[in-house]
């Protein structure tokens, strides 16, 4: 309704602006108590209600070993890798389960390996960063990799940033 109504609103301000100078005063004071606020939210590092990728990422960069990788829940991936890759420009975990870029595939999507368990095999350490709080990272998680991580992998730690959910899955020692 905002797009509808701004025109007649400005025509108004203008309007009741040109008749005198005190009105003038009037409405650039009312428009700047309004809009103050709502400019500065918008203006946060964190704003439009997402989550802080930076604050996420931080933590995974500084509990980064090499070798480690990254599997994304697939209805999330989208929006989350070029987060991962802006925020983690070096040293970033290997993206583990992405058979195709979203870049070769002329998609917003990254075509993702069908048989999880084969494509973390020998992998030690998985980690999960989901854009929303959750108990556990793999709630809700829509493909078959959080059976292999429940069977083969235990939570070693997990951090809720800023409202997200970061968990690091270590492989279980073998008997």
């Amino acid at each position: 309704y905002v797009i509808y109504t701004i025109i007649p609103w400005c025509l108004l301000a203008a309007a009741a602006a040109a008749t005198s100078r005190w009105r003038t005063i009037v409405v650039f004071a009312l428009v700047a108590i309004v809009g103050t606020p709502t400019y500065s939210y918008l203006r946060l590092p964190i704003s439009h209600d997402q989550p802080d990728y930076r604050a996420a990422m931080r933590v995974i960069s500084e509990n980064y070993r090499a070798g480690d990788t990254m599997v994304y829940e697939p209805r999330e991936a989208w929006k989350v890798r070029p987060e991962v890759r802006y925020y983690l420009r070096k040293d970033r975990p290997r993206d583990v389960l992405a058979v195709s870029s979203s870049k070769q595939n002329n998609s917003f999507h990254t075509y993702e390996c069908q048989k999880p368990r084969s494509c973390l095999r020998g992998i030690s350490r998985v980690w999960v960063f989901r854009p929303s709080k959750h108990d556990s990272a793999l709630d809700d998680y829509v493909d078959l990799t959080p059976e292999t991580l429940r069977q083969d992998y235990f939570v070693d730690k997990k951090w809720h940033p800023s409202a997200s959910t970061v968990a690091l899955y270590v492989r279980k020692a073998l008997p």
